[in-house]
């Protein structure tokens, strides 16, 4: 964060910002009661058999409340400007973008191989139950989102889970969360590491976690060294779309290709994309090393 006023006691309004949040978000989610209640009645007790419109409501209702509201009472009670507070007025280049578009799509078969290796590990029957489940919803819930035909709906499913989540999620996550657990320990990678490990509890997926962590702890990194909150988003709801257009294009037989059925790739080709994402962003970070930081 970069503080024109300090609050006088910055955790306690950090956690009354993400108390009213919470409190925003289930009044909000109020509107669906009716729908809860028949599920009881109709002893039928799957969230994903609730109406399509008010799943994509739910799932704005918590990115506006959880995300995106804590950081803005923030701002607002401390007095600070949202924008240079969450380091969001830095200038745009073509060069920085680039780089951070080749980043957010070589992300994909970085990230595939080690939800593979997750995949694969050695867990108990138990574990794998409840994590093919897990996968079996998610797969569900994007399947609900995305099989409505029609460029309207695409459009739709990119704002909202593309751009949408990767604004509020690196608003919280990295913009409002990660200096706070940094201001507590005194230490970046402490803050970069919890901040990640948090990021991936949030998106309650067993298979995806390591790999979750992973990606948080890279967008940790990257705004610490850059403090350029805008980066981040835009890496975030870049890959984001991406995964959205691919997805929505098979879901709706444009193309054959699956991304779900994508189990690894060749060892070879991904110790070269990781080499490649790394160069990127040390390419990326070595831009910022002679500007002064704000935590």
């Amino acid at each position: 964060m970069n503080l024109s006023n300090q609050p006088k006691n910055f955790t306690l309004l950090i956690i009354g910002c993400i108390s009213i949040g919470i409190i925003v978000t289930l009044t909000s989610l109020e509107i669906l009661i009716p729908s809860f209640i028949e599920m009881i009645r109709n002893k039928n007790f799957d969230i994903l058999s609730l109406p399509r419109h008010k799943l994509i409501s739910m799932q704005v209702i918590e990115m506006i409340g959880v995300f995106f509201l804590p950081p803005v009472l923030f701002a607002l009670f401390s007095k600070n400007d949202f924008l240079s507070c969450f380091n969001l007025d830095k200038l745009f280049t073509i060069k920085k973008y680039l780089l951070a578009s080749a980043i957010a799509l070589l992300l994909f078969p970085v990230l595939i191989n080690f939800q593979y290796w997750a995949m694969s590990a050695p867990l108990p029957e138990s574990f794998k139950t409840m994590a093919e489940l897990q996968k079996a919803m998610n797969e569900k819930l994007i399947g609900i989102f995305l099989n409505e035909p029609g460029l309207a709906n695409l459009g739709l499913m990119v704002v909202i889970i593309g751009i949408g989540a990767g604004l509020t999620e690196e608003l919280f996550f990295r913009g409002f969360l990660m200096p706070w657990i940094e201001k507590i320990t005194k230490n970046t990678w402490v803050a970069i590491i919890l901040s990640g490990t948090i990021f991936s509890f949030f998106h309650a997926n067993f298979y995806d976690f390591f790999p979750i962590v992973i990606v948080g702890i890279l967008f940790g990194y990257i705004y610490s060294k850059t403090r350029d909150l805008k980066l981040n988003i835009f890496i975030h709801a870049l890959y984001n779309s991406a995964q959205v257009i691919l997805n929505y294009l098979h879901e709706n037989k444009y193309i054959s290709a699956n991304l779900e059925e994508v189990k690894s790739i060749p060892i070879l080709i991904w110790i070269i994309c990781l080499c490649i994402v790394a160069f990127l962003i040390y390419k990326l970070v070595k831009d910022y090393e002679h500007l002064p930081h704000s935590s």
